[in-house]
């Protein structure tokens, strides 16, 4: 430790007005942020204690905050300038010794960087008419430059991680990379390695690093004992049980596979077959005397790598079957079909679903439709040539257009109310509203009455009213919510001729109840007591269930639902469902538990009484303090196994 004195004596940091260094681990900030002193476990106040020092600041950006406070945030307005006038304000910096670039007047005047572009072209221009010239910034150091100032070597590496020894911090891969990475990475940089730079502070790596290095003899002793205990040597059952053996295995041997050949082993890995032209043929040869289907969709759904295979070998899946001695034709399934069947098979259609459609004919029948795709390139098409009916939805619309399909609805016998032809036909009902401006008067053009059409009949006033009071009479006060659930049509007919609900209540002299009305302590009291005049529970969870509203204004207005519940003339203790637990009744409570179930454990606690580790960590910190403060047997959750002894 001695040499590790001596290499950080040697260390001469160098130190920058815009910056203050950090007493713990040397790093320069312009500012000693509670994030960055978290980092080593102290706040700000404990800081400055420990050090004896009065800021954490550096004295640039000190002075810089002074400044700002003393002349206060004063943003940049608008003010209208002449071109004289923008030439006085540019002079003005300049008397100020101001560096007059347009990046740094943007930022201080952004209104006078833009009327001096939009007066003179450019900025060079607006310079060159004032008579100035630009001063150049002088450029700050970033913080992202930080760690090029401190120039790293080997000796200094070496008396960091010294340092971080002598201070009793990890030392190890992830620690270190976690925690001071600029460490880390110069130690890659100048050493090679973690482990070459370990070794080179005078340390033994083998010692520090957590995961212990596994030798051969050890892997195949641990593969042994995992297949006495879990059978023959499997992939996923070795990856889901021990998870760093499996990664040590394939790192040392590549695959488990090979592990267990190498290592003799039994295994239950099989090894993937190649597909040759003699395998795809009797795979299919033996599919054929079993009876299953050999057609190409059946294939690609049930064995997917024959299909593939015989792609391969075969070019075609109808080839690979060829080649097994089977007739491709009797088997495939869509039977081929030329221009004489696909004739015969529309004609059949049509007499049977009517004119040619698209749509139709490809919902009904896909293999027809896609035959007759092929074959004449389009439903429409096939149609010409056959010289069949072909009905098309995709025709312009007009009124005539509209009229005429009403009135064919209408001989057809076909309801023309609006919700049935929006249901049926929704591009007649969107034309025709395009049209006409609403369906109603669509019908009328049609030469129907709309009134004798339409399912609905409109409420007048004194409907309306009539209505309302017997839903007041059946439900209670009027509420808009609840209208909408029982009665939708009579909600929006007051909408329609009345206006809002609230006004048509009080224009009726009903009564009217509104949700949103606004909370106060009397009111949380008043709805707790209804609540247990209705036999409703009070504790935390049922309300936060039941009635979410009333719990968070009971905690608003009280401090705590126990408050809320107490300020309502009710015991709390006999409300809440769950008990208190004190140090004592935990005690007791966990040395039954250790007499039921063993030692301490907090997986096992976590399974069976995970209120009872709650309560623990509460009282007494976490499960390990207890199990000491209480003289009860505690197992951790993980156990440190030597290097070479067998798990």
């Amino acid at each position: 430790m001695m040499a590790a004195g001596a290499d950080e004596q040697e260390e001469q940091p160098r130190y920058y007005d815009e910056f203050v260094q950090c007493r713990i681990c040397g790093g320069l900030l312009k500012n000693l942020a509670w994030a960055h002193l978290q980092m080593h476990g102290l706040t700000t106040a404990e800081y400055k204690k420990r050090f004896n020092v009065a800021y954490v600041v550096s004295d640039q950006l000190r002075k810089k905050l002074s400044d700002s406070r003393s002349r206060g945030h004063r943003r940049d307005r608008y003010e209208p300038r002449s071109r004289e006038g923008i030439l006085e304000a540019m002079r003005g910096y300049a008397r100020q010794s101001s560096p007059l670039t347009y990046h740094w007047l943007k930022k201080k005047a952004p209104s006078l960087a833009k009327q001096a572009v939009y007066a003179y072209g450019s900025w060079r221009a607006a310079l060159k008419a004032a008579g100035l010239k630009p001063k150049p910034l002088q450029h700050r150091p970033k913080a992202g430059i930080i760690a090029e100032r401190q120039r790293w070597s080997r000796g200094l590496i070496i008396a960091r991680i010294r340092r971080r020894a002598s201070e009793g911090r990890s030392l190890t891969t992830v620690a270190v990379s976690g925690e001071d990475g600029a460490l880390f990475s110069a130690a890659h940089r100048y050493l090679g390695t973690w482990e070459r730079a370990i070794e080179a502070s005078g340390f033994d790596y083998g010692e520090i690093r957590k995961t212990k290095a596994r030798d051969r003899e050890t892997i195949t002793r641990e593969l042994r004992a995992w297949c006495l205990k879990h059978g023959p040597l499997k992939a996923a059952a070795l990856k889901a049980t021990d998870g760093a053996l499996y990664t040590t295995v394939i790192a040392r041997f590549g695959s488990v596979a090979k592990a267990a050949r190498v290592l003799r082993l039994p295994s239950d890995i099989r090894v993937q077959q190649r597909w040759s032209k003699e395998r795809v043929v009797a795979k299919i040869t033996r599919r054929a005397s079993a009876g299953r289907p050999l057609f190409e969709a059946a294939i690609k759904k049930e064995v997917l790598s024959l299909h593939a295979a015989a792609l391969r070998h075969f070019g075609s899946w109808g080839k690979a079957i060829e080649a097994s001695g089977l007739d491709y034709a009797e088997i495939r399934r869509p039977r081929l079909r030329t221009s004489e069947t696909i004739s015969r098979d529309l004609h059949a259609w049509h007499r049977k679903h009517g004119p040619l459609n698209t749509k139709a004919l490809e919902g009904s029948d896909a293999p027809l439709y896609q035959a007759t795709y092929k074959c004449f390139g389009s439903v429409e098409k096939a149609a010409n040539a056959l010289k069949l009916p072909f009905y098309s939805p995709f025709q312009r619309w007009s009124k005539n257009r509209v009229v005429a399909e009403i009135q064919r609805r209408a001989s057809e016998g076909r309801a023309l109310n609006a919700k049935a032809v929006a249901e049926e036909d929704s591009p007649l009902y969107q034309t025709a509203c395009a049209y006409f401006g609403s369906w109603g008067k669509t019908v009328e053009a049609s030469g129907f009455d709309y009134s004798q059409v339409r399912m609905r009949r409109a409420r007048d006033r004194e409907t309306i009213a009539l209505d309302l009071r017997a839903w007041v009479r059946k439900h209670g006060p009027l509420n808009a919510s609840a209208l909408r659930s029982t009665d939708n049509r009579l909600l929006c007919a007051v909408h329609r001729v009345v206006g809002p609900l609230e006004k048509a209540a009080r224009e009726l002299g009903l009564p009217f109840h509104s949700p949103r009305q606004r909370w106060s302590r009397d009111r949380v009291i008043a709805e707790i007591k209804r609540r247990t005049s209705q036999g409703q529970t009070l504790d935390a969870t049922s309300v936060t269930r039941d009635d979410h509203p009333l719990y968070s204004r009971g905690n608003a207005y009280f401090g705590c639902w126990e408050k809320a519940v107490e300020a309502s003339g009710h015991d709390y203790s006999k409300i809440r469902r769950r008990k208190v637990r004190t140090r004592e009744t935990t005690g007791r409570e966990l040395r039954a538990w250790v007499s039921e179930h063993g030692p301490l454990n907090y997986s096992a606690l976590v399974l069976t009484d995970g209120a009872l580790l709650a309560a623990a960590n509460r009282l007494f910190g976490h499960l390990e303090k207890a199990a000491g403060e209480l003289g009860l047997p505690y197992r951790p959750l993980r156990r440190r196994v030597a290097s070479g002894q067998p798990r």
